[in-house]
Parts: C-alpha cells; sequence; structure tokens
C-alpha cells in the first residue's frame, strides 16, 4: 500500500497535463501511486497519457464533471492519503515530502492542507523555495475556523475517511468546500503555512473568474447548512457558518467586480439571514460599504476608457 495516491482529474487539459505529471514525478518522496481519470476529453489528452503509460493508471469515462472524476481515482486508489492535483496546477518537488512528515508528527490527521501560490505563467515559480515548514495543528477542520487560512483543494485526504463521507458530491460547484465541511469533525486536521505546497494556475477568463459558479457554489453550501447535512450539530454551527461567512463575502465581492450586482445583493441578503442566526451578521455591515466602492471604481474605469472606433478588433 502506497504512502498516497494522488489523483489527477482532467477534461481536455492536454496542454497543461504534462506539467502537472512531471511536477508528481519531480517529488522528493518517491511512495505514492498516480491515477489520472479522463473525463471524457476532446483533446489529445489520451495521446499524452500514452506517453506515461507504465507510470500511472489511468482511468477514462464519460464526462461527467470533476465531482464524479475524482471520485472515480478514489475508488481506484489504493494509498493511505488522497492528494488531488487539478491537471493544469503543479505540485512542488517537496510537497509529499512534507506531508509525509506532518502525518508522522501528528500522530495520522484525517485531513491536511497546504499553502497554495497563484501564477499564470510557469517562471513565476522559480523564485518560490522549500522552508522549514510552519505547521497548525487542530483537533479538527471546525475548530480552525476563525483562521485565515487559504482553502483550496491543495490538500492530502484519509482514503478511508473519503470513502467513509461518500467523496465528493456529484452536482455542487463548490465541491471541495463541501467536503471539507462534511468532514468537520473528523478528528486531527493540519495546516501548512509554509512552504508552498500547490501551484494553482489561473487563466484569464477562466471559470475561476465566474461569478456565477461562484455564487451557485455557496448557495448549495448554505442550503446543505440550513437542511443539517453537516456534522458538528447546533453546537459547532458557529464555526460552520464563519467559514461561510467567508465564502459568501468572496462570491459577493466577486460579483461586484464583475458587474454582477443584482446576484451580489441577493448572495448578501441570503448570507446575512442565516449567519445572523449565529451571531455573525455584525461581520457583514461593513461589507455594503467595500461593495459600493468597488462598484464605483468599476464605473470610473468604464468610463475613463477610450472609446473604441466602430469596426475595430
Amino acid at each position: 500500500m502506497p504512502a498516497f495516491s494522488i489523483v489527477i482529474a482532467s477534461f481536455d487539459a492536454a496542454t497543461w497535463l504534462p506539467s502537472a505529471l512531471d511536477s508528481v514525478f519531480a517529488q522528493n518522496h518517491q511512495d505514492y501511486e498516480v491515477i489520472v481519470v479522463d473525463d471524457g476529453s476532446t483533446d489529445d489528452t489520451q495521446q499524452v497519457l500514452a506517453r506515461y503509460a507504465t507510470r500511472i493508471q489511468v482511468v477514462t469515462q464519460l464526462n461527467g464533471g470533476v465531482s464524479a472524476a475524482r471520485n472515480a481515482g478514489v475508488e481506484r486508489a489504493t494509498g493511505r492519503y488522497v492528494v488531488f492535483l487539478d491537471a493544469d496546477d503543479r505540485l512542488f518537488p517537496w510537497t509529499l515530502h512534507h506531508y509525509a512528515d506532518a502525518i508522522t508528527n501528528h500522530g495520522a490527521p484525517t485531513l491536511l492542507m497546504g499553502m497554495p501560490v497563484l501564477f499564470q505563467d510557469e517562471t513565476e515559480l522559480d523564485r518560490i523555495g522549500n522552508e522549514i515548514p510552519q505547521t497548525d495543528r487542530w483537533g479538527d477542520y471546525l475548530e480552525a475556523a476563525h483562521t485565515d487560512y487559504r482553502i483550496t483543494i491543495a490538500a492530502a485526504v484519509s482514503r478511508e475517511a473519503l470513502v467513509v463521507c461518500g467523496g465528493f458530491h456529484p452536482t455542487a460547484t463548490a465541491e471541495d468546500h463541501d467536503l471539507f465541511l462534511r468532514l468537520g469533525i473528523a478528528p486531527v486536521f493540519v495546516y501548512l503555512r509554509a512552504p508552498a505546497m500547490y501551484a494553482y494556475r489561473q487563466h484569464r477568463g477562466g471559470v475561476s473568474n465566474d461569478a456565477q459558479q461562484a455564487t451557485t457554489g455557496v448557495r448549495f453550501l448554505m442550503a446543505e447548512e440550513r437542511a443539517g447535512r453537516y456534522p458538528g450539530g447546533r453546537a459547532r454551527a458557529p464555526q460552520r457558518r464563519r467559514l461561510l461567512a467567508r465564502l459568501v463575502r468572496h462570491a459577493t465581492r466577486r460579483c461586484v467586480i464583475e458587474g454582477a450586482y443584482r446576484e451580489a445583493a441577493d448572495l448578501y441578503r441570503h448570507g446575512f439571514v442565516l449567519l445572523g442566526q449565529t451571531g455573525y451578521a455584525r461581520e457583514y455591515w461593513r461589507l455594503p460599504m467595500g461593495l459600493v466602492r468597488h462598484a464605483l471604481a468599476a464605473r470610473r474605469r468604464v468610463r475613463e476608457e477610450p472609446e473604441r472606433p466602430r469596426g475595430s478588433a
């Protein structure tokens, strides 16, 4: 049984997939298996995978979305921990090594996360180096709700815990946050604040900048919370809702920046009502003024842009 199963969900990512795979094979810690799930790609993904055939396991399926692809990878996995890597992102050479040390030092946590960094050009990653790990240990994920950690899919998760909780929700667009909330009271959460552990590629105009997707995901999470589907009961509700508060604020700001003001107002209203039930509505009183400033700044930028002649590209 390997220590880690690295699961890469890939859909039409042939351009980026070699970089992701090469970052895996550059790991200092070598006790792992690699599972790539081709989620119905229509590009050259299969040709790329053929070049790595002796070093990876491949699952090919009809397009079902990222959750279905990750779940298929987990089903194939045999490692004690599953590390998720999107096909256009990268790990650093020390990522698995530091995860392995943290697992040993902290008594086999259910969930570990690492600090992500954003990049557009891979040359930006050249300035990032390994460091002495800075690690925080918590009784569980919800216990860290008051922190300002950057929460992404940059995680190593106990495979046993993944199976028990049912994996990723098949339709949620905030599938990673939903998973972490469902693992919210599983014992021991570790966050590695340093060094950088995951390189997250930003695409101009990509889905990561889609306000509609962000609001849909946050609304799903709020609906699940209202329905009582996350663990911890009333005693842990303040922590769950504090985590949700951060997501609502982020999605609301994104809507304003992208000009989706009606979506921003509606999301703010629903979030205010939900979070007010546990006393966190006070965190929202300052948000409207910030949103107004964003909106006014955006309108000024539009007015200041020179008008293009008709017919120009």
